[in-house]
């Protein structure tokens, strides 16, 4: 079914505030997560809302907590989130890399003792608005043997960059360095259907396809050494240089309901313009997607497409027709709204 965008992100943000969470925040957090069902991410869409509830309403996440700063230069900052909400954690930590990247070109903000926060995408694409390049990333649970190793030891550390072009959509990678986010398998669960080999394997290193049993196997990297090392350099910055947990450390996001998971963030913005006339950059940048998609598609391949247009594709579509939301994620928000005393969100089809 498709909801109403807007009714959806109200929806969201009341469900949070009766666990306590503030008004700016409970937006934020309920904007993130719809923005990802729109771009067709739900594995990072409101399916989420139910554990971040159930986290605030076992005190494992502190629903109203200062972000305070540790650290600070005009182009750096180090901020400490109290163990609350990733999402508003990360959103604000990108609102001062922007401020300080207008002052002296580029900054980096790292942010320690936070939660899940979400689709990395929706930091990296904050920058755009202003006309930034925006980058963001994670550590996360131990999910993920590294190359070679069969044992769990890194999380699935995702990776966003995020470039405006001009009157083109923005070029936008947002990734996992596991060979797929953990979220996708747990929406394969919800859907019933199995996940394709070399996402995941079990202890004796034989490969696992069946979804519900992944959610307990060891998830891969993608390209072997390749997403291995970029999941030990995310980690390395997200939470080693932040002053967050990392690897072993962090919580279980599904479990460990007596703690926070203990997470770091790591976000950065570019001012195009320290560089370069901003005009220039967003012509040649226009001129690169153009050129990409005008590219002769491979044998069976339909049109060739940049990094992110699928999901800008999508988030239109959203826009027009209303964001899917998947039957089982409906019957959980269905009896969250009855529970809470909650208006569902409106259907348009």
């Amino acid at each position: 079914m498709n909801l109403r965008s807007d009714s959806l992100r109200s929806f969201a943000g009341a469900l949070l505030q009766t666990h306590g969470v503030p008004p700016r925040a409970s937006a934020v957090v309920a904007d993130a997560l719809v923005l990802a069902d729109m771009r067709g991410v739900a594995s990072h869409g409101i399916m989420r809302l139910p554990i971040y509830l159930e986290r605030l309403r076992r005190g494992a996440v502190a629903p109203d907590s200062t972000l305070t700063s540790l650290r600070e230069t005009p182009a750096i900052a180090v901020l400490d989130a109290g163990n609350g909400l990733g999402i508003p954690a990360a959103a604000e930590a990108m609102r001062r890399a922007m401020a300080k990247a207008r002052e002296v070109g580029a900054a980096w903000v790292a942010v320690r003792n936070s939660n899940h926060f979400g689709m990395a995408a929706y930091f990296a694409l904050m920058a755009t608005h202003e006309g930034m390049i925006g980058l963001a990333m994670t550590n996360s649970v131990a999910a993920m043997a590294p190359f070679g190793a069969g044992e769990r030891y890194m999380g699935t550390n995702p990776i966003a960059v995020a470039v405006p072009a001009g009157r083109e959509p923005p070029l936008v990678m947002d990734m996992a360095s596991s060979a797929a986010a953990w979220g996708k398998i747990a929406l394969a669960a919800k859907r019933g259907t199995p996940i394709p080999e070399g996402w995941a394997m079990d202890d004796r290193g034989r490969p696992v396809t069946e979804a519900v049993a992944a959610q307990r196997a060891i998830m891969l990297p993608f390209g072997g050494p390749k997403g291995s090392a970029l999941a030990l350099v995310i980690e390395a910055l997200a939470g080693v240089l932040s002053g967050a947990m990392a690897t072993r450390e962090v919580g279980r996001l599904y479990a460990d309901f007596d703690r926070g998971q203990g997470l770091g963030h790591f976000l950065g913005a570019i001012a195009v313009g320290a560089f370069m006339d901003p005009a220039e950059f967003a012509a040649r940048m226009e001129l690169l997607m153009r050129d990409l998609r005008a590219l002769r598609p491979a044998s069976g391949v339909e049109r060739v497409f940049a990094p992110g247009e699928m999901e800008w594709e999508a988030m239109k579509a959203s826009e027009r027709d209303g964001v899917p939301v998947e039957p089982e994620v409906w019957k959980e928000l269905s009896t969250l709204a009855q529970e809470y005393g909650v208006v569902l969100p409106e259907v348009m089809k």
